[in-house]
């Protein structure tokens, strides 16, 4: 976090129908936001403050658009059905912070989820880790028990 005013709003992983390479046009077009791609994976980034919020929602919803109609001029497709957003903040600043309006593609909303999955951590809206330690405990427990079954066979 940079300050207590600041919030990030993050609308994370814009699936694509193919794996592309997007012209810097249109990454010139998110001069506040951070884009970062992974495969077929977008993920943009913007920081909130609340002196200017509404301008920055604007510019998110205009990296959004500019994404959407590239994707469409080139034959791709946002799948806004496997698109989230989450705000990720302090449980202070979450609380007083002022409402926020979900993101857009193509006219779609994305609603804010508590948690995301991202590259296979995941993540909630205070970085906390507690969701991805409780589910990596899960799995293992899975993996460890299933051994067992197999274990006489070892020896």
């Amino acid at each position: 976090m940079k300050s207590d005013s600041e919030l990030k709003l993050d609308t994370l992983r814009r699936k694509t129908a193919s794996r592309a390479i997007y012209p810097q046009s249109v990454s010139l077009q998110m001069h506040l936001a951070s884009a970062y791609k992974y495969a077929d994976d977008t993920q943009l980034y913007i920081s909130l403050i609340t002196t200017d919020m509404h301008a920055r929602q604007s510019l998110l919803s205009d990296c959004l658009s500019a994404l959407h109609s590239w994707f469409r001029h080139n034959g791709l497709a946002l799948n806004s059905s496997k698109s989230e957003s989450i705000l990720i903040g302090t449980r202070q600043l979450l609380r007083t912070f002022p409402s926020v309006a979900s993101p857009t593609i193509a006219g779609i909303p994305i609603p804010f989820s508590e948690t995301i999955k991202t590259l296979g951590v995941t993540l909630d809206q205070n970085l906390t880790l507690n969701k991805h330690v409780s589910s990596l405990s899960r799995s293992i427990h899975f993996y460890t028990r299933a051994l067992r079954h197999i274990r006489p066979g070892l020896y």
